[in-house]
């Protein structure tokens, strides 16, 4: 068996996404292999009717089922080439549908606070100086916080994650759609070990296109499981910030 796709998670996972394509449209395709993923990624096989059966809950197969079975049946038992791994698309599938979900949830109502006031503070000198987070996209905030609690999870020297995650970026650039200014003050800041100020030189798209690399790395390295949790701590931390409601994060493309 285990020669065969079927009792091989990742070949198995690559099989299933070259024959749901033929099935499924994409947003239903994509959440049948999140959940081969969660419930079927420890088995040593598939119990295909079972599986077929979790597919029917989220797109009704009708006439198609037969042919599902077979086609799954002969591919994973048969197939030599188990074709390309949906893993990264899955994972920026999910990302986009959680952002989704996030911008369809009402605001909660801000409770109004009376501003503190320093009496060493001369108001009428500072009174046109905008606050932090009216002059940086929240995206910046959250991938500065989410660099941070990565680098926590690296036995390496200080500052050392910033090169494994150079090298990942290398791969990566030409897949996101950075402007020549957005990636020159990246690679600045990478060479820099992090501690160059690239706050003025970068545009919102540029930073929400940087958070999805980071993303996707930490995914990577760590697993989306444990990514996930980092990210959602960084946007609970940065939310808590003065103002930071204002600027909701923006879909990562």
């Amino acid at each position: 068996m285990n020669n065969h796709a079927i009792g091989d998670p990742i070949k198995r996972r690559c099989v299933i996404h070259g024959v749901l394509k033929d099935f499924l449209p994409t947003d239903e395709h994509m959440q049948v292999l999140w959940v081969l993923e969660k419930e079927y990624s420890q088995h040593i096989s598939l119990p295909i009717l079972e599986f077929i059966d979790q597919i029917e809950h989220i797109s009704p197969l009708g006439g198609r089922k037969k042919q599902l079975r077979d086609r799954l049946t002969k591919e994973l038992y048969f197939s030599e080439d188990p074709g390309e791994d949906p893993w990264e698309a899955m994972v920026r599938y999910k990302r986009i549908a959680e952002l989704q979900y996030i911008k369809q949830q009402p605001p909660e109502p801000a409770l109004p606070e009376e501003p503190k006031i320093n009496p060493a503070i001369d108001l009428a000198e500072t009174i046109d100086v905008p606050i932090l987070t009216d002059m940086v996209p929240v995206e910046l905030l959250i991938f500065s916080e989410m660099m941070k609690h990565l680098n926590r999870h690296y036995d390496i020297a200080a500052k050392g994650y910033i090169q494994k995650y150079y090298g990942f970026l290398i791969n990566e650039m030409s897949e996101v759609a950075l402007s020549p200014e957005g990636e020159a003050a990246l690679t600045a800041w990478c060479h820099h070990n992090g501690e160059l100020d690239f706050i003025d030189l970068i545009s919102e798209q540029d930073m929400s296109n940087i958070l999805h690399i980071s993303y996707l790395w930490g995914c990577e390295f760590l697993g989306p499981e444990h990514t996930d949790k980092i990210y959602a701590r960084c946007v609970h931390e940065v939310e808590q910030l003065p103002e930071a409601e204002h600027f909701p994060p923006s879909e990562l493309l």
